[in-house]
């Protein structure tokens, strides 16, 4: 799997039947490693966004993200398996994305965000769900601790 991933964070379970009107989320979209075949660099952003569901082309077109990166993954092995980081501080209403390659040693790069409690709280948030368009998503060693 080389990223072009969402991994969403709700209040409610999904159900794509019907209409969910209360349904809060959070998105962690992880973009494509960019090419190395190419010789100019180019990322599309990876992002962090407070919302309502299958909002993904709108908030990339407008960049309505809480946070983002076009830099996140420069400086890091992308030719083997990495592993991604979602820090959830509850308490201080701060999301942290990050990743580090096959060495366990995390990039520099990290995406950040902070939600006020009254805006959108993160303490509401049971239900997680990992999408990838058609494609299957490899995932290893998933915690999620509360």
């Amino acid at each position: 799997m080389n990223g072009d991933m969402m991994l969403t964070l709700t209040n409610e379970e999904i159900n794509t039947g019907e209409k969910q009107p209360n349904i809060r989320c959070l998105t962690c979209y992880i973009a494509e490693k960019p090419s190395r075949k190419i010789n100019s660099y180019h990322e599309h952003a990876s992002y962090l966004h407070s919302g309502l569901l299958f909002q993904h082309e709108i908030v990339v077109q407008e960049e309505g993200f809480s946070a983002s990166s076009t830099s996140f993954f420069i400086g890091c092995n992308t030719d083997d398996f990495m592993t991604f980081r979602l820090e959830i501080q509850r308490s201080t209403g701060t999301v942290t994305l990050s990743h580090s390659g096959s060495n366990s040693i995390f990039n520099h790069e990290q995406i950040c965000a902070t939600f006020s409690k009254s805006d959108f709280d993160l303490n509401q948030l049971n239900f997680i769900h990992v999408s990838a368009g058609a494609r299957t998503v490899p995932i290893r060693n998933l915690f999620v601790t509360f």
